[in-house]
């Protein structure tokens, strides 16, 4: 089978794809249904936001498929062009940003110049747009979809009691929040690179480089890190009590099939990890089995 149902065309203008980071992303070939619903969709918001940034034109990434990634053989794949395009408009290197992305690999392509890789203009703008995010103290956009989307998960049906044509409607009917997510990742990825890479030099040339990890992590309110602190203050639950440490030691079924009739310890344990799947539910997984490629780049015509 030379391709799949829903295999893309490669962009002749950014014609290197990788799978360099996107295995860690749909690590499994993507079924139709999430790859047409939410990736179709949801690929409209990261052009909102590279536009709006201003890395590209509207012009330049016209059309149903944007070439910032692309599918095929089944299998998610990262632009490697896209990544040095807008690196260079935001004043880096193509080499620049393949060690960023892709680390030093004797296999990956050569980048080519093309004469519309540097925009001025868009320089320019997407300049002016981290001088206005550096400028912020926080992220009210961000802080408002956590709100609303909260309340939709809090409100969501029991998908179990829907038809088939009801889960889907369901399913359409968030599509809008999934394309401005994609957005936002647009808006909140690319200046959260800004910082280390200012605050590097600076480190490097006190001769103390390591130090700005040590600037950067009492930060706080890392969104990613709130899964890793939630299941830490479940397991220091289960620690603290004899009840729950004889249970969890039989297993996870046994703990399931306790769940379900809990009291005592067992109730406050079961009730603080539905909270916890109802904040961190929603982050899937990415430590999975890389499906064997030929190689991280797809390269050529």
């Amino acid at each position: 089978m030379k391709s799949w149902i829903t295999d893309w065309q490669r962009s002749e203008r950014l014609p290197h794809y990788t799978r360099a980071n996107a295995g860690e992303t749909l690590p499994d070939p993507a079924s139709p249904l999430g790859w047409t619903l939410v990736w179709g969709r949801g690929l409209q918001g990261w052009r909102r936001g590279f536009v709006g940034f201003g890395i590209y034109r509207e012009e330049e990434v016209a059309g149903p498929r944007p070439p910032f990634v692309g599918m095929f053989g089944g299998h998610f794949y990262l632009n490697l062009s896209h990544m040095r395009l807008f690196g260079i408009r935001m004043g880096q290197t193509a080499d620049q940003i393949d060690a960023a992305f892709v680390g030093q690999r004797s296999d990956t392509p050569a980048y080519v110049a093309h004469p519309d890789d540097q925009d001025g203009e868009l320089t320019g703008k997407a300049g002016a747009t981290l001088q206005r995010m550096l400028g912020q103290a926080g992220f009210p956009e961000a802080d408002a979809d956590r709100v609303r989307l909260r309340a939709l998960r809090h409100s969501r049906p029991d998908l179990t009691g829907l038809s088939d044509a009801e889960l889907v409607a369901h399913a359409r009917s968030l599509l809008d929040e999934v394309e401005t997510t994609f957005q936002r990742h647009v808006e909140s990825s690319l200046p959260a690179s800004v910082g280390p890479a200012i605050l590097g030099p600076l480190c490097a040339s006190v001769d103390r480089p390591g130090a700005m990890l040590d600037l950067i992590g009492g930060l706080g309110d890392v969104d990613s890190a709130s899964p890793s602190t939630g299941l830490w203050t479940l397991s220091r639950q289960v620690a603290a009590s004899a009840e729950l440490t004889a249970l969890f030691d039989r297993g996870t079924a046994a703990v399931e099939q306790a769940l379900g009739a809990a009291t005592g310890d067992l109730k406050a344990f079961r009730d603080s990890f539905e909270e916890f799947l109802a904040e961190s539910g929603d982050r899937a997984g990415t430590a999975q089995q890389v499906v064997p490629l030929p190689g991280p780049f797809l390269v050529g015509k």
